[in-house]
């Protein structure tokens, strides 16, 4: 209804039409149909890559980059919870500042390097990178603990590789990045068809996936280099290693768990930071509480696309037993 009334406004307005003239034209308008059955297209096509990243695994050459679930679990009990709740205050506490931080010190580097001109964007990548880092000490501490005693945990107990420099594990690393761009190239190819032969993009509110121009390839080439840290570490050795549960009887019960808690660990203190801020202003008329800018209203976006992400993120490391197979699907989705 709120669009039919604006769209009637806007026909009286702009072109002088009557208002039960522009009542009736408004009423016709199916905006909201569109929205759902686009974000039902975006929402098939993400999660089409994982049968089809089963379907690449059983080919001998991709076929080698998996292996067992690690059987040790690094965190239980009440220190689950305790890490997975400081994890989540982490991430909402940086997002009041760093984002718009970034912003400000964006808008200078985009004067030197055009290639940073996404102005809202560089506030984003300032806080995926302190988020890495303060992930990145916080697991180097805990790990040189946890992996002391021959009862330690290794590097494999993290879904990492252990060593980076022998030719196996080379070749595991680029086995797993040529089925990333399989991956990428598929999804981008579906949405591109869709977009250039029927002029529908995949999208809900917001513009999700764009067919790439040579300027927005280079952008999104080079902001891969900030992204990755975060889904690396955060949504790596932290979501898949540190705070890894045991596994549950079916693969859809254990896919299902793991997924709810790594979006508890990950982006539960954002989604109060929400409520905080709107909720008072859908109810009461007041204005938004927390000054967050225009990041306050990025926000509705990012949790579901990231929960959406940490999904086809826990379905690979399941598949895979290792972390790089989403790591890098993650960053090259985000990025886009």
């Amino acid at each position: 209804k709120g669009v039919s009334e604006t769209t009637a406004w806007m026909l009286q307005a702009l072109l002088g039409i009557s208002e039960s003239e522009a009542m009736t034209s408004a009423a016709s308008q199916t905006y909201m149909i569109r929205e759902g059955a686009t974000l039902f297209a975006l929402i098939v096509s993400v999660i089409s890559l994982i049968p089809l990243a089963s379907i690449l695994l059983e080919i001998p050459y991709f076929s080698k980059i998996t292996r067992p679930i690690p059987e040790k679990i690094p965190t239980q009990g009440r220190s689950w919870w305790i890490f997975a709740i400081v994890n989540s205050l982490i991430g909402g506490i940086t997002f009041l500042f760093l984002p718009m931080v970034g912003m400000m010190l964006g808008a200078l580097l985009g004067a030197y390097a055009p290639v940073f001109l996404l102005v809202t964007g560089n506030g984003l990548l300032l806080w995926f990178l302190v988020n890495a880092l303060i992930a990145c000490i916080s697991y180097k501490l805990w790990f040189r603990k946890a992996s002391v005693g021959e009862d330690g945990l290794s590097h494999e107990d993290t879904g990492r590789l252990e060593h980076f420099r022998d030719p196996e594990s080379r070749e595991i690393i680029m086995r797993t990045i040529l089925l990333s761009i399989a991956l990428f190239s598929f999804l981008y190819l579906v949405v591109g068809t869709s977009q250039q032969f029927l002029g529908i993009e995949f999208r809900y509110m917001w513009g999700v996936f764009k067919l790439f121009t040579a300027e927005k390839f280079i952008q999104f080439l080079v902001n891969i280099i900030p992204v990755f840290p975060f889904f690396l570490i955060n949504g790596g050795v932290i979501a898949y290693g540190r705070l890894r549960l045991p596994e549950s009887d079916t693969p859809l019960k254990t896919q299902m768990i793991w997924w709810i808690k790594i979006v508890f660990a990950m982006e539960s203190t954002l989604l109060v930071m929400i409520l905080v801020n709107y909720l008072p202003m859908f109810l009461f008329g007041t204005g938004p509480v927390l000054a967050m800018g225009l990041y306050g209203i990025f926000l509705m976006a990012y949790i579901p696309i990231f929960a959406g992400i940490f999904f086809l993120m826990t379905a690979f490391y399941i598949k895979t037993g290792r972390i790089y197979l989403g790591t890098i699907m993650g960053t090259l989705l985000v990025v886009w």
